[in-house]
């Protein structure tokens, strides 16, 4: 594009600000420590790759409980 910036990269940075929408900072915060805790762990190799990624996956895909409604 003539501002330098990658039409691709735009459209990927739109679609990941729009799934973030979806999620409140509480969740979004809770999502990035785990992710940090999984990547200390994988460097450290306090548990195997595969397992790791595994737990992580649940963690991060299962079914949120419904926010209250003030």
């Amino acid at each position: 594009s003539a501002d330098g910036v990658d039409p691709a990269h735009l459209s990927r940075v739109r679609k990941l600000a729009e799934q973030a929408a979806r999620f409140g900072l509480p969740e979004l915060l809770q999502a990035q420590r785990r992710i940090l805790a999984a990547h200390e762990q994988l460097v450290t190799r306090k548990v195997s790759e595969p397992l790791l990624l595994e737990i992580l996956l649940i963690r991060l895909l299962r079914p949120r409980a419904p926010r209250a409604k003030h």
